[in-house]
């Protein structure tokens, strides 16, 4: 590059870049000014310091010139530096001028680049229609040149607008038709932009799969080209992906490595996006004051940048973390100010849903009058639009209020209304809703039959949404009750003292369907395209609400027919194997004359906000109330918080795990005392116990909770099952083989200790197999493992929340999914997952844990060992040294799980090290 660029380069804005041109004005002819011109678009790619410093010499050169065109193409240059550094307002300054003064020069070609430049600024302004218009003038002047390539980008362009105004169906359309001349004809740098926002709209319509994919090509593109911000930007995308997956530690991750980059590229944008999406996600996890404070970062920033559609997305989620924080006024200004953001863009769907979240947040303060205004103000806007669900949960919210205030009679008449509303909906979780909401009304009157008789209609309700794995249909807070029947059926049979009858309802709400999975006398083969329909289900959804909102009734139809369709035949297969299994009611006297002596059995239920823990010997049944679950979720977050913090920090991990031992015991402790604290008499002569936790008590590591300068697993083994049911299935399994073990060790940079821990547990185990990297393959594995008593595992896992199904371990040259291990026939007393958060499940309707522990005990496993955080590599491998060794002595397993926790404890005293491992299924 020419010498002179570079020091145009150094110069600053304002007097200085002017004396500069001043000095060269020698310059200021088309052909040094183009070239000039061409640096300032390169730097938009890696330095956007650099290129807004070019951009201003570029302007005080053609200002210097007598040729109208150059000046034109220094303000589009300028623009595109101001669009690229988010000063959009400046950005379509600069293109209208640009824009005049090649129209008057009768310059089409140029009219045509700097209608297609000018889009995206005037979109991000919210000026839709104009940038549309653009489009239209642009197209047909790249038509009558035969321009093929700006044909392409143009085509992105528009697709860009059509993704703000959701018309996603649509957008993906015109992202397709560029691709594919760009691949052909375009520049990189128009590949890698095509392919991250084909990213971004496949996440919109939940094609998870597709979007990791087309952001790998584009980060791979950019990287190969040195487009630095266009990395940063794969980096955020890539984290936000993430995120929807629930991977919170992986999104974290990236997040932090694009905040890196975005700070050093003065990328306010993209720094203002990381804030909104940690916002959400901290919200997610409970975590309120840490939500707040980002989303209120990030509200600030988008201000200042003048983006009023994220600016209000922020809003909300900061009114959403203040009321959880029970600050009403100010979750009611924030609300209030997102308001008149969306009521500027006439968002009217937008409003109307921040009334629901503000009806809710009214009710649960007592404001009933302001919540039925809310709840009838946001009737009239979505009752005669598109969105009959969201009116019957206007009419839903509204009868709950009037509940509260006992007036029983239009309670129930709204309840009615809203359920017919909802006769030919898909919305069956709001009939549920509408159905239960309906028993309250009748118990609250004393009508004791009519109660139960609608508790019935909203069980059947549950029951035909017990096997749907797609995503929750509102985020308002009232809807996440969907087990509602089994906690009034279980409190009434409570109350009467009725305590093996309670116990029954509770299991029929405790993983049913895993039981009867279980209880197939052999292993089903799964149908291939069920893997592709449990894959688009949430598509299917998502692009219902996106084209209801869009008002794009046609489209709408469309997607409503494929989602049913593929619902149905979802419901159907899993039926299906359901009806072969037959009934698997858990009776209580099963279980009672199943359980070992010296063992009792201690499972969780939550009933109307309060968790009740029943103990079930062999003596008999017994319910005790220990502790509200809503301070549980906290004090569980905080301690899943520091093990993220260990994880996170590297080799700065023994250092932060001593300094956060002190908050780290302080939260086992607590929760030692709100679970089995109450019951801690109950638990004397009793040597080994079986915990079936409920809810968020999955991720709970019972056997390192604190308790008399110790743990628990001091005082006994403990060993974990997903329900009653599910624990005597894996009793009854007896398998007989004489196959050796089996040790499969796949090892990488990130993890280069497993190679050692896989040859460690090979030599403690006589005559096994040893394979390691690319030789522990599927084949391998259907050839050597499904004979194998012990089959051992040492790898990486790929945890999918937003599809289970999909969870996976790596093998040595394929991805191990649920659905594989559906397919594979296991005979193995006990199969080991040494990998990073193995055990963490997805917990759906009817307590059901989607992940790959239920798919090894369906694949035949009477046992499970598994992680429930990601691990330390090093400490791994001394864990399951010692585990192993342990095992080959007289020890039972749970008694060796226990004696290797408790040595690897002796050097390295933090849980993150000792207590991640669980024993799943029969001890």
């Amino acid at each position: 590059m020419d010498a002179w660029i570079e020091e145009a380069a150094a110069q600053f804005p304002g007097e200085v870049a002017r004396r500069w041109a001043a000095q060269y004005a020698k310059l200021a002819d088309r052909r040094s000014l183009q070239a000039l011109l061409g640096a300032v678009l390169q730097s938009i790619r890696t330095d956007l310091n650099r290129a807004s410093r070019l951009a201003t010499v570029a302007l005080e050169l053609a200002a210097l010139s007598d040729d109208p065109a150059t000046l034109a193409l220094a303000r589009r240059a300028s623009a595109s530096a101001r669009y690229a550094n988010s000063d959009y307002s400046g950005a379509v300054t600069d293109y209208r001028v640009s824009l005049q003064i090649f129209q008057d020069l009768g310059d089409e070609m140029e009219t045509g680049k700097t209608l297609n430049s000018g889009m995206q600024a005037l979109a991000y302004l919210g000026e839709y229609d104009e940038a549309l218009a653009w489009s239209g003038r642009a197209r047909q002047i790249f038509s009558q040149c035969g321009d093929h390539v700006r044909l392409a980008r143009l085509a992105s362009n528009i697709a860009n607008v059509y993704f703000r105004l959701d018309r996603h169906e649509e957008a993906i359309l015109q992202y397709e038709e560029a691709l594919g001349v760009l691949r052909l004809h375009g520049e990189p740098s128009d590949i890698a932009a095509t392919l991250s926002n084909i990213a971004t709209c496949s996440i919109s319509l939940g094609r998870f799969s597709a979007a990791e994919a087309a952001y790998e090509e584009a980060r791979k593109l950019c990287a190969e080209f040195g487009f630095n911000l266009l990395v940063a930007e794969a980096d955020y995308n890539i984290a936000w992906l993430y995120y929807l997956r629930g991977d919170y530690l992986s999104a974290m991750e990236f997040y932090a490595r694009s905040r890196i980059h975005c700070r050093e590229a003065g990328d306010a944008y993209h720094l203002a996006l990381c804030d909104l999406d940690e916002a959400e996600m901290y919200l997610e996890l409970n975590l309120t004051a840490e939500g707040g404070e980002l989303a209120s970062r990030a509200a600030a920033a988008f201000a200042a940048l003048g983006l009023p559609y994220e600016q209000g997305k922020a809003l909300v989620s900061q009114a959403l973390a203040s009321g959880r924080a029970h600050r009403p006024r100010q979750a009611a200004a924030l609300f209030s100010q997102a308001r008149r953001l969306f009521a500027a863009a006439d968002n009217q769907v937008c409003l109307a849903l921040i009334d629901l979240h503000e009806a809710v947040f009214a009710r649960r303060r007592g404001a009933f009058g302001l919540g039925l205004r809310l709840c009838r103000r946001a009737w009239k806007t979505l009752a005669t639009g598109y969105l009959p669900a969201k009116a019957a949960l206007c009419e839903i919210i509204e009868a709950h209020i009037l509940l509260d205030k006992q007036e029983t009679v239009q309670a129930r008449d709204l309840a009615a209304s809203a359920l017919d509303r909802l006769t030919n909906s898909e919305s069956r979780a709001q009939r549920f809703q509408a159905w239960a909401l309906l028993a309250q009304i009748e118990e609250s009157g004393g009508n004791q039959e009519q109660s139960l008789r609608f508790w019935e209609e909203a069980r059947s309700e549950m029951e035909l949404l017990r096997n749907r794995v797609w995503g929750e249909v509102s985020r308002i807070s009232f809807l996440e009750d969907k087990l509602a029947v089994y906690e009034a059926l279980a409190g009434h049979y409570l109350a009467l003292g009725r305590h093996e009858q309670a116990f029954a309802i509770i299991e029929q709400a405790k993983s049913r369907s895993m039981a009867e999975l279980l209880a197939l006398p052999d292993s089903v083969a799964i149908d291939p395209e069920l893997s592709a329909l449990l894959g688009d289900l949430n598509a299917e959804y998502r692009r219902v609400e996106l084209a209801t909102l869009s008002g794009a009734s046609a489209g709408r139809v469309v997607v409503q027919t494929r989602a049913r369709e593929r619902e149905q035949e979802i419901t159907r297969k899993f039926t299906s194997l359901s009806m072969v299994a037959g009934s698997t009611a858990t009776q209580v006297a099963d279980v009672r004359k199943a359980i070992p002596a010296g063992t009792l059995l201690l499972e969780y239920y939550e009933i109307r906000g309060v968790l009740q823990a029943g103990l079930v010997s062999r003596q008999g049944v017994e319910f005790l109330p220990v502790s509200a679950l809503a301070p549980l979720r906290q004090t569980l977050r905080l301690f899943q918080l520091q093990i993220s913090r260990i994880r996170a920090a590297g080799s700065r991990g023994p250092q932060l795990a001593e300094s956060g031992a002190v908050a780290t015991e302080r939260h086992l402790s607590e929760l030692y005392n709100s679970l089995i604290g109450p019951l801690e008499a109950r638990l004397a002569g009793y040597k080994h116990l079986v915990v079936i936790p409920h809810g968020p008590l999955h991720e709970v590591p019972f056997h390192a909770l604190a308790c008399h300068g110790g743990y628990l697993s001091d005082r006994l083994t403990v060993s974990y099952a997903p329900s009653a049911g599910v624990y005597l299935q894996c009793l009854s399994r007896h398998h007989r083989t004489a196959g050796p073990p089996v040790v499969f060790g796949i090892p990488d940079r990130n993890a280069p200790w497993i190679e050692t821990e896989a040859r460690a547990v090979s030599a403690c185990l006589p005559e096994s197999l040893l394979f390691l990297g690319e030789q522990a393959t599927l084949a391998a594995l259907r050839e050597h493992g499904t004979s194998s008593r012990w089959l051992h595992i040492a790898t990486h896992s790929l945890i999918r929340r937003d599809n289970p199904m999909f969870s996976a371990i790596r093998l040595g040259d394929s991805r191990l999914s649920v659905l594989d291990l559906y397919n594979l026939h296991l005979q193995a007393e006990m199969v080991t997952l040494s990998g990073c958060s193995t055990g963490i499940h997805t917990v759906v309707g009817g307590d059901e844990l989607l992940g790959l522990v239920r798919g090894l005990l369906y694949a035949g496993a009477r046992t499970v060992v598994a992680s429930l955080w990601d691990v330390n590599d090093e400490s791994t491998t001394e864990f399951m040294r010692a585990f192993y060794g342990f095992a080959q002595t007289s020890l039972s397993r749970p008694d060796a799980l226990r004696a290797a926790m408790k040595l690897v404890r002796e050097s390295r005293p933090h849980p993150y090290y000792w207590a991640p491992f669980l024993l799943v299924g029969a001890p």
